[in-house]
C-alpha cells in the first residue's frame, strides 16, 4: 500500500524533503512504516523516541493500522515554556 509522508521541522531537515510516498505492506502498524523510514534514513534514529504522528490530520499512536492512501505527518514533540 502507499502512505503519503509529511516531514516537518527536524525530520524535514534529515531525509530532505517534506514529503514522500512510501510502499509498505498491506495492514501495517504506524511502528512498521517508522521502522522503514529509519532504514531509509539512519540519522532519524536517533530521533527514536521523539516522534509524533498524525494520520489524516489526528493523532495516532505506533499501533494505529494504516491503510492505502493515508496521509502520515511526522514531527517532534512541542516543547517550550
Amino acid at each position: 500500500m502507499k502512505i503519503v509522508v509529511k516531514y516537518f521541522a527536524l525530520f524535514r531537515d534529515i531525509t530532505g524533503t517534506d514529503q514522500e510516498t512510501i510502499v509498505i505492506e498491506d495492514g501495517s502498524p504506524v511502528s512498521f512504516l517508522l521502522d522503514a523510514i529509519r532504514k531509509k534514513y539512519p540519522d532519524m534514529e536517533k530521533t527514536k523516541r521523539d516522534v509524533l504522528v498524525s494520520v489524516n490530520r489526528n493523532f495516532a499512536t505506533h499501533e494505529f493500522k494504516l491503510k492505502d492512501g493515508d496521509e502520515v505527518a511526522i514531527f517532534p514533540p512541542v516543547s517550550g515554556g
